[in-house]
């Protein structure tokens, strides 16, 4: 029971690294502008003027994300229980839904990000 939970912890290390990877490069080739966080209206400003491309390195970072947790999930249990790589995936999947719901994402990513994830 306890391998089954460090599997899981370990998925959702993996995903969230995989995540933070991917987007630093994303960042390297569209650096964010210097914006309050704290301000809606700006975050609501700034996802309308982010390019595709940047928006696309997050969607694949997402994904990308979601697929190397939940396979280090399943190969950690050894028994193929997709159950565990379901949960490594749900918990990137709520993350990512908070997320969009926090910033204000357009809807082809959002509804992207819920399909893909």
């Amino acid at each position: 029971m306890i391998k089954k939970f460090f599997a899981v912890l370990l998925g959702i290390v993996v995903a969230v690294a995989t995540i933070a990877t991917i987007e630093y490069i994303g960042h390297f080739f569209y650096p964010p502008e210097n914006i309050d966080l704290n301000d809606p209206e700006a975050l609501k400003a700034m996802m309308g003027q982010a390019p595709v491309a940047a928006l696309l390195f997050v969607l694949g970072a997402w994904f990308a994300g979601a697929f190397a947790g939940a396979t280090t999930a399943l190969i950690m249990t050894k028994n193929n229980r997709f159950a565990f790589a379901a949960i490594v995936s749900a918990f990137i999947l709520i993350a990512a839904v908070v997320t969009t719901i926090s910033i204000p994402h357009p809807f082809w990513f959002v509804a992207a990000a819920i399909i893909g994830i």
